[in-house]
């Protein structure tokens, strides 16, 4: 069952949903049985003046991941594909507040290699619908995640091309930017720092190797 947690870097990704990939052939499969009336199920056992503990049950966050699909039975069975078919992934993406979201789905492989594929809003506009398109390339058990996060990017873009038009908040809209580019540039810089390489011992500062 696909649902929204938060991950470590901020904002939020639906749980792994199941994707089986086949070569064409239709495998079948016998349907659950249920409890009868006169059965012993699980519920019937439940006291029911038992108290439940442990942690509520969690929100939905900043950036919620709803109505993941394909996902077939609320994830009880794998959704199927034939091997190289192309396949559409859809989930409601949205956020609190005014600005700007971005979503990808990320495809894993049987083997575990993952591919990661930018989600586009289509219509109709205004429900929040992300779609993108994989396609399963071998046989075998499959797995995708939908990924969203904070766009400053976007908003800003959304809000420029609002207000410059028309003279609006001009000076504002330019410090704004700087912001959001330094941010990103920061964030690169960082990155460079943590992949260079520690010259070996002996070695002069200046002839290390560059990142």
């Amino acid at each position: 069952m696909a649902k929204s947690t938060r991950p470590a870097a901020g904002g939020t990704m639906s749980g792994p949903a199941g994707l089986l990939a086949t070569t064409g052939e239709s495998p079948t499969a016998s349907s659950p049985t249920s409890a009868g009336a006169g059965g012993d199920s699980a519920l019937s056992r439940v006291p029911l003046d038992a108290f439940v503990t442990g942690l509520p049950p969690r929100g939905l966050g900043r950036i919620p991941i709803t109505k993941v699909s394909p996902v077939v039975e609320c994830g009880a069975y794998a959704a199927k594909a034939v091997v190289g078919e192309l396949m559409p992934v859809t989930a409601r993406v949205f956020r609190e507040g005014h600005d700007a979201v971005g979503a990808n789905v990320v495809l894993t492989s049987p083997d575990g290699v993952e591919t990661s594929t930018r989600m586009a809003q289509v219509e109709p506009w205004g429900l929040d619908i992300w779609e993108a398109w994989v396609r399963p390339d071998t046989e075998g058990d499959w797995t995708f995640r939908v990924e969203a996060w904070s766009d400053p990017w976007g908003t800003w873009l959304h809000n420029a091309q609002a207000k410059l038009p028309v003279g609006q908040d001009v000076p504002l809209v330019c410090l704004e930017v700087q912001r959001v580019l330094g941010t990103g540039r920061g964030a690169g810089d960082r990155g460079r720092l943590r992949g260079r390489r520690r010259p070996p011992q002996g070695q002069r500062r200046d002839a290390a190797p560059g990142p």
